[in-house]
Order: structure tokens, then sequence, then C-alpha cells
């Protein structure tokens, strides 16, 4: 345990994730957003208040680095924006047109820096790259990969670990550099709990 930040005066968030070593808070019902640190000793700054930027009503916020990817389940509509090193906002491309398909979730891998996206659904699955400038490039379609009905999915150093909240089933699978997927290990035997939330370590944070 490194600290209790119970009064450091949060507001009321219904997303939070990292981004380039800070962290990003939005909420949806009220669109408003804003950007804190943590060092290496667990110790919390609040850096920027950003809700005059006139965000727009997401249900998935995704980390790319210094890039943020921004997506509505209910209109299929996306924007991508930057953080700069004092945790100000710089809105960067509307994708509303670029044809996203309906997904539950959505997670960022470093390396090689890809988009996975996967709809619990209809078990569908697509990969996409965001550049430096936030445009959006589809890479695969992974419909017929065959992927299992996941709960949670979770990226690990070109990994994905997938994991079925109900059944307690789960697996891993790889990403390449061009974004075609492979599966490694069933490990529904692995005998896992039931778990509500599973994290991985972020690249940028203490």
């Amino acid at each position: 345990m490194l600290q209790d930040l119970s009064t450091a005066g949060f507001g009321e968030w219904t997303h939070v994730v990292p981004g380039d070593g800070q962290l990003f808070f939005y909420n949806e019902n009220t669109r408003g957003a804003a950007t804190a640190r943590l060092d290496g000793g667990g110790n919390y700054t609040m850096l920027q208040d950003l809700s005059g930027d006139k965000f727009g009503q997401w249900t998935h916020i995704v980390p790319n680095g210094s890039l943020i990817f921004f997506y509505s389940a209910d209109t299929r509509e996306a924007a991508t924006g930057r953080l700069d090193g004092s945790g100000n906002y710089t809105m960067l491309q509307d994708l509303s047109a670029a044809g996203f398909g309906e997904w539950t979730h959505i997670v960022f891998e470093a390396d090689p820096s890809a988009l996975f996206f996967y709809s619990a659904r209809t078990r569908a699955a697509a990969t996409g790259r965001l550049d430096g400038s936030g445009n959006y490039t589809m890479l695969q379609d992974l419909s017929g990969a065959g992927f299992g009905e996941w709960t949670h999915i979770v990226p690990d150093n070109r990994l994905l670990f997938f994991y079925n909240a109900r059944t307690r089933a789960a697996a891993t699978g790889r990403l390449d550099d061009n974004g075609n997927y492979t599966m490694l290990q069933d490990l529904s035997g692995a005998g896992f709990g039931e778990w509500t939330h599973i994290g991985a370590t972020q690249p940028g944070t203490p």
C-alpha cells in the first residue's frame, strides 16, 4: 500500500484510463474530463480540468500512448485526441465516417501498436491502427478467427488475455505487426476465480 487518496477530492468519473504516464478521467453523463499524474511514491497531482473542452458522449475510451481513442457503442462514432506532458488535451480527428462496427470491448496493444476490437454479442473481432496524427487505418477483420464468449480482454506485451466472469474460462492469443491474430492457449482448466476486474501494468506508469 502506498497512499490513501480518499481526501484528494476526486470527481465522479465513469472512465479512468492511463495515458503516457498520466491518468485521464471522463464522465459519460456530464462529458466532463480531467487529467492527473501519479509519481513513483503513489502521490497524486491534479493537472488539468478539461470540462470546457466539449467532449462527446463516449462509451469506450482507450489510451494509445499519448493519443486517446474515443468510441460510442450507441452511435458507432469515434474520435481521437492527444495529451501533452502537462495534461492538456488537443482534439485530433473525427472518425465518425470510418465505418466502425458494433464493439463491446476495445483495447490497445502498444507493441505492435494496434487497437483490438471485439463484440461479446457476435464474437466478431478486428484490428486497426492510429498514426501520430490520430488518423485510423483498418488492419484485419478477424471475424472468422473463432473467438469465444469473453467478458474481459486485457493486453499485455503483444499478448491478449481473455476471461469469462460467468464461466471462469480463459485463453491467450497474440497480435503480429500487421494486426493478425494467433490463438495460443486455452486456459479453461487453470482454475481461475470469479473476477470483476483484471488489469496489466502499462508502459509509462511509475
